[in-house]
């Protein structure tokens, strides 16, 4: 890898890593260990939140996210905040929510629902229920997209591997019509050779 297709990654422990230039946060964590590659929500590069999936192109001093850090606790509220403002949405079509982001000890929002609406505990338990729905949806979702390669390359070995038989099979058997050929070749030579000898024999020149 030339320097100039490879930026520099240094962790949180002060050590460093060459990588290819474009290299994610995930591929990052992923290289240092399956536990946090499967832990990791976001990171930091530089100091500044980046997405897992956003491409480094540059040095950086980058840091993987979990829920066991308090920055990852905040980022979890963060965003269990926003599928609480989407959750409690549907359920109340025309609910607005104003200031609510997350907290020391958690999260939340204000809201004002229509016609002057307030919240039941029964309505405590649907938006709950569609907040876990949207979160096992998002799940499905990501596992189903970082599936996605995997099957993708099943698919296309499977495919190479069938082209394989294929073409197998096309020259067997046309190995099999050029021996048969031969074959018979072989055979209507021979049966040629027999009838000249026989017209010999029935008309032997005569001196």
């Amino acid at each position: 890898m030339s320097p100039a297709d490879a930026v520099k990654i240094t962790l949180p422990d002060g050590s460093s890593r060459e990588y290819p230039n474009g290299v994610t946060a995930a591929e990052v964590a992923a290289s240092i260990g399956k536990r946090l590659a499967k832990d990791a929500i976001a990171a930091k590069a530089d100091g500044t939140w980046i997405d897992l999936d956003r491409p480094i192109e540059h040095d950086a001093a980058v840091t993987i996210v979990t829920p066991a850090t308090p920055e990852g606790r905040e980022v979890l509220r963060h965003s269990t905040a926003h599928v609480m403002a989407q959750a409690v949405t549907d359920l109340f079509p025309g609910a607005r929510y104003a200031i609510g982001p997350a907290i020391a000890d958690g999260f939340y929002y204000d809201f004002e629902l229509p016609g002057g609406q307030t919240f039941s505990e029964d309505d405590l338990a649907k938006i709950e229920a569609e907040m876990r729905a949207r979160r096992e949806s998002e799940e499905r979702a990501r596992r189903e997209e970082e599936e996605r390669p995997r099957r993708e390359e099943e698919l296309r070995r499977r495919a190479e591997q069938e082209a394989r038989e294929r073409r197998e099979t096309e020259e067997r058997e046309a190995l099999e019509r050029s021996l048969r050929e031969q074959e018979e070749n072989a055979e209507e030579h021979a049966k040629g050779g027999e009838h000249r000898q026989t017209a010999v024999a029935e008309h032997p020149i005569r001196e």
